[in-house]
């Protein structure tokens, strides 16, 4: 086993650190400003400078991002399979044998939306046109603007 961590001088432990950083991203969720973060700091006894709470700060910022992207992550995966389980769910409406004509035309008709919207989910759809105009609907004005050239031996 190994002996247990000596903190080294004038630093704290790492899981004294990693403490810190998880009440720094409470008080961040919280909407504590800088400013307020450092007096939480001051007033939970952390024995540290503003420099190094700013570090934490650093530290509680990152860990938020990364929450964040794999929250999204998970969303965009939710979002997917939803999309997939609407179009299959229609399309078994749809191919199956002793259904009613107009009940085949609607399951298709939300099948083909489920498909729309996996396509914008992924961003798989064509780019849309879009016409760029000047001042009151007048052409964009362009100009050629030359340099002179540079001299290599100056």
């Amino acid at each position: 086993m190994p002996p247990p961590p000596t903190p080294r001088p004038g630093r704290p432990l790492d899981r004294t650190r990693d403490d810190r950083v998880e009440q720094c991203v409470a008080w961040m969720i919280r909407g504590l400003q800088r400013r307020q973060i450092v007096a939480q700091a001051k007033a939970a006894g952390w024995k540290c400078c503003t420099r190094q709470v700013d570090s934490v700060i650093a530290r509680a910022t990152k860990k938020l991002r990364e929450l964040g992207q794999r929250r999204m992550e998970e969303q965009f995966a939710i979002a997917t399979a939803r999309m997939h389980t609407s179009y299959r769910q229609a399309m078994v409406i749809a191919e199956g044998a002793d259904t009613d004509p107009r009940d085949k035309v609607s399951a298709l008709r939300a099948a083909n939306e489920a498909q729309r919207a996996l396509t914008a989910l992924h961003g798989l759809e064509a780019p849309k046109r879009q016409e760029v105009t000047g001042r009151d609907g007048q052409p964009i004005p362009v100009g050629v603007v030359v340099l002179p050239a540079l001299d290599p031996n100056a």
